[in-house]
């Protein structure tokens, strides 16, 4: 039998396709679910399997026909799927794993690190505390090397970590490294000689250093640090631009006549072939050093986590490889596994398709799309996809028929694929047209022009709303809408922007509900309490919100974590000694009566949520609890991650979501702005792997290979794009819409990618003009007349007895004389937006005018364009204002802690939002500080000014004790208008 490859584009049916054949095998042939491995990417995808696969086993039940013993094998194989084999790749190796624990080491005493950032903070932390007394004289060449900076070399570090699967371990020993520094000596002695020869020779054409690429006085400093050295093929200008008239004669008499002199030639050929060598020699000295100290990372925490029992997702796979190594454990598994099912597998990586090969005997149904591979980032591998593909033999089949899309949307899809520019890098073969089963009258693909010179995000965001109501006001509910992003930042924005227009929307960043910080937190506590050994979890409870312990203070007592004398681990204590007479219910309640964990978290960004998401892990607990969950076993449920939904959202509202979460999603109508902006720059951060090795990118040690590198980057960011493209418009049933402003399209952008098919346009001249009014429901006003009728009828009483708002801003518990600073209306308000945005991006212990007014224009384009001059002029007026004031000086030698604080405080039932400017020490005393644009020239004005905020300071100041309950806390108002501080 073949393997067998289904290709599927979007909409095709693919996860219906696995899930019918798998029923067919089981029906067809003597085989159950459990002689079957099914692998997929997420945990919400083999859920969705699962699902689907015992919703067809139900439905072949029920089918006319089904004699006795069909119905029995398929009773069974709903018994059969909770244990089966199917998941992710990496549930399903760990379990593998644990089967063989006295080959692989692995058991079930074994921990999952979820979390890697703070435990790779944690390890480096604790690898530099020991390893800096060990070796001073190395770490000294690499604090020279990252200039005082070891977060630099930490993300250096953390990155080779999780791509370390990827590197062909270099041994480098203290002997490679003298060697290659003695060479370093020689070259740099061979090219100062020939430098000073040239100085010798020829004085004259020094005279001006603007006729040389790289001035000799700089280039015999670069020699000190040779890796920074940058030499091109000659040292002098063929040509001057922008030259005095002297110095075009000087040029002329004295430079000219070099460039064809032998005996100068000579010496400038030597000078840039000696620099060549000496700064690649220099940048893999430096490379070599930094590797060098990597792996003796590595070693150190490879040692402290089998010390500790805990494994991260990569050891899950090198782990396995390393197992299927054993011909013995290889052979059964490939008699385990009738059939090996994977879906996506175009997001497979190298390691993934190497255990495969090796557990497979032709045996493979592999679903998957090309084009839909956008998942580089985390080591999908077209590369792997397509070589797969070839090695293996497999059988191609292709669904055919979109079952998600109307035709009119299908015909664009089918057009766009066979334009010859669009995803050439995938062969043809993958880019077939498919065919509609879905008939549609409401079916409409349209781009929105507007008429500008740039591109303006507010003028997108206001035609976005209109077409919003539009579709609306046709029958279409809000739920059916689904706007699609590149970037989360542009999601953030149109968010505000939609809610301001009254139209309900809702997105999410994860949607997990055990991956959000405040479930974590909970669950770090309940992992502490069922292990106490557990130092992992305890550091994390440490380092939570609740307690915030300094590095220090934790390694000073590594030895003894439950020395600290916190309420938090003094009440763990408590439940630990008692925990067997304690349910799950009575655990959670204990943690969240008796700490502070509600109100903390309501302290942080996104309080409102961070609460709700509180509040539904209890409600989980309680249910589980009646179940008969213990403690450890819900830990267990909690760590199989099947409970989604991090976020409670309004039923009917618009869906925000990047383009990267939308893969897998539907909706009736898909709108996506912003297609002429870049939808990616080409960033090169600080290490790459590139065939094997890694290439380093620092100030002083840039990889020979990155440049070369950058271009292939490039190129494949551009591929990527265009899957990203695919996918994104793919999801629409019926409606897809684009918006795009300004002339110029950017190179990369969607505009061009959709320049290469036609699609009505529509050109808009004053997208913030256009409205449109919603017809109401009738019952909807009935209601409405009703409930004023009531409150007529009841007067004031029925206002007072209403129940409070749960969640209510300060500025709506103040006057609303004081919601908007000063006067002036619209203008007034997005002058003290960008004031206070300019004051969050800039460096207020050395304030600079230039740099303040630089970022005031760079952030002046969310402005809208009819009142920007105006706020603009007038937020620099107060940014001179403030240069050398009250508050600067105040500010200069000020520990600055927080910026933009955002806080909830719960108050009679409700949570009482806001957000505070500054916050900063000076010596042991913490003060607030609330910035205010208001103009005043009396004193009068300004008793008035202080005397409006005085409920707005009163919040601050009990939101801020509640981080620093031992400190003296202060009130301050920065009055900008003047430069005061109050």
């Amino acid at each position: 039998m073949p393997n067998i490859n289904y290709i599927a584009s979007a909409g095709t049916g693919k996860t219906h396709s696995l899930v019918y054949n798998l029923i067919q095998k089981v029906i067809d042939e003597d085989i159950s679910l459990k002689d079957v491995l099914i692998l997929t990417f997420t945990e919400k995808a083999a859920a969705e399997i699962k699902d689907r696969i015992s919703k067809e086993i139900i439905k072949r039940l029920s089918k006319p026909g089904t004699d006795n013993r069909q119905k029995i094998k398929l009773h069974k194989q709903i018994v059969f799927l909770s244990s089966s084999f199917t998941g992710t790749f990496h549930s399903v190796f760990l379990r593998i794993l644990k089967k063989f624990p006295h080959i692989s080491g692995i058991d079930n005493s074994y921990r999952i690190i979820d979390n890697l950032q703070p435990f790779l903070i944690d390890m480096f932390d604790r690898f530099i505390q020991r390893d800096l007394e060990q070796n001073p004289e190395e770490w000294e060449e690499i604090v020279n090397l990252f200039e005082g900076k070891p977060f630099r070399l930490f993300k250096i570090f953390s990155s080779m970590y999780i791509q370390r699967l990827k590197l062909v371990k270099e041994q480098i020993n203290n002997n490679d490294l003298d060697t290659i520094k003695k060479e370093i000596k020689t070259l740099k002695k061979e090219i100062e000689i020939w430098i000073d020869t040239l100085v010798d020779r020829y004085p004259e054409i020094l005279e001006y250093p603007v006729f040389f690429h790289t001035p000799i006085h700089q280039l015999k400093k670069q020699i000190e640090n040779p890796s920074s050295l940058k030499i091109g093929d000659r040292l002098i200008k063929k040509q001057l631009k922008n030259a005095s008239q002297k110095e075009k004669e000087y040029f002329q008499k004295f430079v000219k006549p070099v460039l064809t002199d032998g005996s100068f030639l000579k010496i400038e050929r030597k000078i840039v072939e000696t620099g060549k060598k000496l700064s690649i020699l220099a940048k893999d000295y430096n490379g070599k050093v930094i590797l060098r100290k990597f792996y003796q990372f590595l070693e150190f925490v490879e040692k402290f986590k089998k010390e500790e029992k805990l494994i991260d997702f990569n050891d899950i796979l090198e782990k396995t490889a390393s197992l299927i190594e054993n011909r013995s454990i290889r052979e059964q598994l490939k008699s385990s596994f009738r059939y090996i099912f994977v879906d996506e597998f175009q997001d497979t990586d190298v390691v993934q398709a190497e255990i495969l090969k090796k557990i497979s005997s032709n045996n493979l149904y592999i679903f998957g799309d090309p084009k839909q591979c956008i998942y580089t980032w985390r080591d999908a591998d077209l590369n792997v996809y397509f070589s797969f593909l070839k090695e293996m033999k497999f059988e191609d089949r292709f669904l055919q028929i979109n079952h998600r899309s109307s035709k009119g949307l299908v015909d664009f899809f089918n057009r766009l694929l066979s334009s010859q520019n669009f995803l050439s890098h995938i062969d043809n073969k993958f880019k077939k047209s498919v065919a509609s089963n879905y008939l549609s009258d409401r079916e409409e693909i349209k781009l929105f022009q507007i008429k500008s010179e740039n591109i303006c995000i507010d003028k997108e965001a206001d035609l976005t709303a209109y077409l919003i109501t539009k579709i609306t006001s046709e029958g279409y509910s809000f739920k059916d809408i689904t706007i699609l992003f590149y970037r989360n930042k542009d999601l953030q924005f149109f968010r505000e922007h939609l809610l301001r227009k009254g139209i309900p929307v809702s997105g999410t960043s994860d949607n997990n509900l055990f991956k959000t910080r405040e479930v974590q937190t909970v669950i770090n506590i309940f992992k502490v309490i069922h292990n106490s050994d557990d130092r992992l979890s305890i550091l994390n409870v440490l380092k939570s919100p609740l307690l915030m312990v300094e590095d220090k203070e934790i390694f000073d007592r590594k030895d003894s974590l439950f020395s600290f004398d916190y309420p938090l681990i003094n009440l763990i204590k408590n439940i630990i000694s008692k925990k067997h007479s304690l349910s799950l219910e009575q655990i959670i309640d204990l943690i969240y009566e008796k700490t502070d964990i509600l109100q903390r978290f309501a302290l942080m960004k996104n309080g409102k949520m961070a609460v709700k998401n509180l509040e539904k892990l209890r409600n989980i607990a309680y249910r589980l609890c009646r179940e008969g969950f213990s403690l450890y076993h819900f830990i267990s449920y909690v760590e199989t991650g099947y409970e989604r939904e991090a976020e409670t959202v309004e039923e009917n509202s618009v869906q925000l979501l990047t383009m990267h979460r939308s893969k897998g999603l539907q909706n009736k109508v898909v709108i996506i702005p912003l297609i002429s902006k870049e939808p990616a720059r080409i960033e090169l951060r600080d290490i790459h792997v590139i065939n094997n090795r890694p290439a380093i990118n620092i100030t002083t040690a840039v990889s020979r290979e990155i440049h070369i590198y950058e271009n292939r980057l490039k190129e494949e960011i551009r591929a990527e794009n265009e899957r990203l493209f695919y996918v994104a418009v793919t999801r629409a049933k019926e409606k897809l819409f684009f918006v795009s402003s300004g002339r110029k399209n950017n190179k990369n952008s969607f505009m061009n990618i959709l320049s290469s098919v036609t699609i009505p346009t529509e050109e808009i001249e004053h997208p913030e003009e256009i409205t449109v009014k919603q017809k109401i429901p009738t019952d909807k006003i009935l209601r409405n007349i009703e409930e004023i009728e009531k409150l007529e009828n009841k007067g004031k009483k029925v206002l007072l007895d209403r129940k409070p708002e749960k969640f209510v801003s300060v500025s709506k518990l103040m006057d609303k004389s004081n919601e908007h600073e000063g006067k002036g209306g619209e203008t007034a308000v997005y002058v003290g937006i960008l004031t206070h945005s300019v004051l969050e991006n800039i460096n207020l212990n050395d304030f600079c005018l230039e740099e303040a007014k630089a970022v005031a224009q760079h952030l002046s384009s969310n402005i809208p364009e009819n009142i920007r001059e105006t706020v603009l002029s007038q937020v620099i007026k107060l940014l001179n204002r403030y240069q050398n004031s009250h508050i600067d000086r105040e500010l200069k030698n000020a520990k600055i802690l927080f910026k933009e604080f955002p806080f909830v405080i719960k108050e009679n039932g409700r949570f009482v939002e806001g957000r505070i400017d500054l916050i900063y020490q000076k010596k042991n005393t913490i003060y607030v500080m609330d910035f205010k644009t208001n103009r005043y020239e009396t004193e009068e004005e300004k008793k008035k000014i202080l005397k409006q905020y005085e409920k707005q300071k009163d919040y601050y100041l009990k939101a801020v004790s509640k981080l620093f309950p031992d400190k003296e806390i202060v009130f301050r108002l920065g009055l900008l208008w003047k430069g005061e501080v109050i």
